[in-house]
């Protein structure tokens, strides 16, 4: 990693692993200011753009930041719908048995 990270400093995967390893430490100020700094730079990549947005918001609850934490998480579930990401539609399940789900209507409901 650190040989790829020295050939291709702007790489977006490097810039990533950088602010996941400040989360990982539990710096979480500087591991904020390196999610937020690095987002410009890794506009290009949709996957790694959702990373970041998410991780962000999740550094941003664990500093007691609830709302903000969450606007981030929406704006990556958002950015995944947008795309065509199934994983970002909740599954409709009819959990109770009853012959109506439990998700009242929503995008992935099939009921």
């Amino acid at each position: 990693m650190r040989e790829w990270a020295r050939r291709a400093p702007n790489e977006p995967t490097v810039l990533l692993t950088q602010a996941r390893h400040l989360a990982f430490l539990h710096a979480y100020d500087s591991a904020e200011r390196v999610y937020r700094d690095i987002r410009p730079k890794v506009a290009t990549s949709r996957t790694i753009t959702n990373s970041v947005l998410g991780e962000l918001g999740a550094v941003l609850i664990a500093r007691g930041r609830i709302r903000e934490g969450l606007q981030y998480r929406s704006e990556m579930r958002t950015r995944q719908l947008e795309r065509g990401d199934n994983a970002a539609i909740p599954e409709c399940r009819d959990r109770l048995g009853a012959g109506r789900c439990l998700c009242a209507g929503g995008p992935g409901c099939r009921a």
